[in-house]
C-alpha cells in the first residue's frame, strides 16, 4: 500500500474542517465516538498527518454500521516518484466522507431515460461514453463491480445513478453499494446493452466474466448493486 501514497500540501485548503476523527482502530476496522450521518456503503478518504504541516492520504474506508468503517487500501493517483511511507490508518486520524460526490455518471436503458435523469438531478456529469471505452479496454460488454471502481477511481467520480423501472439508484461508485434513492417512474422502451451510451459497439473477451451481452437491464444492476 505504501507505494501509492503521496502527500498534500496545504491540507486545510483541501479538507478544511468536514472530516471524523478515528477513535480506535483495530486491524482493518475503525471506530468513531460518535454516531455518523452517512449511510453503510458510504465511502471515504483517511488522513494522517505529518510534521511540518503535511497530510497524507493512507487509506480508503467504508461505513460498516453507524460508527464504524472498514479499511481498503489507497491506490489512486499511483505515483512512484512521489514521496511515501508505510502509515496505516490509526486512532486520530481525520476521515473525508463522500469524497468527488459531486461528480456522477448516469446508467440507464435508453436515451430517454438517461436524458430524464440528467435534467432531474444536479451534478458534474460524466458521460456515459467514457465508460464504453474503458469496457471495451476490459474487455466486457457486462460492467463488472471492478470496472466501476477503477474507471471512478481514474476520473475522479463518487455516484452512480443507475435509472431502474421505478426509482433512481444512487450507488457509491467504490462500494458499489446503493447510499440513496429516487422515486421515478420509466416506462418499458428499447433497450440498449449495457446501458445508453453513443458508442455502440463494446469489445469483449473471449473468455471470462463480463464477456457476455446483459440480458436483463433491471435484474442486472439490482444484482449487482444488492451483492
Amino acid at each position: 500500500m505504501s507505494r501509492y501514497l503521496f502527500l498534500l500540501l496545504f491540507s486545510s485548503l483541501l479538507f478544511g474542517s468536514q472530516y471524523w476523527k478515528l477513535d480506535s482502530v483495530d486491524g482493518d476496522i475503525g471506530k468513531f465516538a460518535t454516531k455518523l450521518p452517512y449511510p453503510v456503503g458510504t465511502t471515504g478518504i483517511v488522513i494522517h498527518d505529518l510534521p511540518q504541516g503535511y497530510s497524507s492520504i493512507v487509506s480508503y474506508c467504508e461505513t460498516t454500521s453507524s460508527n464504524s468503517v472498514k479499511f481498503y487500501p489507497f491506490d489512486t493517483l499511483k505515483q512512484e516518484n512521489l514521496p511515501h511511507g508505510k502509515w496505516k490508518p490509526s486512532k486520530g486520524d481525520r476521515v473525508r466522507f463522500q469524497e468527488n460526490y459531486h461528480r456522477a455518471m448516469i446508467i440507464a436503458k435508453n436515451f430517454n431515460d438517461y436524458l430524464e435523469t440528467y435534467r432531474k438531478f444536479k451534478k458534474e456529469w460524466i458521460h456515459p461514453d467514457l465508460f464504453s471505452a474503458t469496457l471495451s479496454t476490459r474487455g466486457h460488454r457486462s460492467p463488472l463491480k471492478e470496472d466501476f471502481n477503477y474507471f471512478c477511481k481514474e476520473h475522479m467520480v463518487g455516484l452512480i445513478y443507475i435509472a431502474l423501472r421505478d426509482e433512481v439508484a444512487i450507488v457509491d461508485c467504490l462500494s458499489m453499494k446503493k447510499v440513496d434513492s429516487y422515486p421515478m417512474e420509466f416506462p418499458d422502451g428499447e433497450v440498449q446493452k449495457p446501458f445508453y451510451s453513443r458508442i455502440k459497439e463494446i469489445k469483449a473477451n473471449w473468455f471470462g466474466e463480463g464477456k457476455d451481452d446483459i440480458s436483463d437491464f433491471e435484474k442486472y444492476y439490482r444484482r449487482l448493486i444488492e451483492k
